[in-house]
């Protein structure tokens, strides 16, 4: 949801971070979420892995809107038809603009995170749907 334009969510929707619990650190997490929601918040979020309920997601501002969950079709379907009446080029300015509100992140934060010990532990538990037993650091 931290790259949607526009985010509708249905009433009974969870949200979550489990990066960390898979040994994955994402970059985008860590600039978008912050951003959005605050640097406490977002480090509560990221370090428990905790679920958050719609209402809290569209407090957090991670959401844009949150509708019963009979209506969301109905409900994303206004959404765009109202998307699509607005000027494109204006959009599209409007766009750039709110994006270079994004701050940077790390590129390589993710890349050098692949092929670590903790990385295939937190992956391969997942997988196989047991407790994780994160590998000692070796530095």
């Amino acid at each position: 949801m931290l790259h949607c334009d526009v985010t509708v969510a249905a009433d009974t929707a969870r949200f979550r971070v489990p990066e960390l619990l898979r040994g994955i650190p994402d970059p985008f997490i860590t600039s978008r979420l912050a951003a959005t929601v605050g640097t406490a918040r977002a480090a509560y979020l990221c370090f428990t892995a905790g679920e958050v309920d719609a209402p809290t997601a569209l407090a957090m501002g991670l959401v844009g809107a949150v509708v019963p969950a009979a209506e969301l079709d109905s409900h994303v379907e206004w959404v765009l038809a109202q998307i699509a009446k607005t000027g494109p080029a204006a959009r599209t300015t409007i766009k750039r603009e709110l994006n270079r509100q994004i701050p940077t992140h790390d590129p390589y934060m993710f890349s050098d995170s692949l092929g670590t010990p903790e990385m295939h532990e937190g992956i391969a538990a997942f997988v196989e749907k047991r407790p994780i037993a994160w590998p000692r650091p070796t530095h």
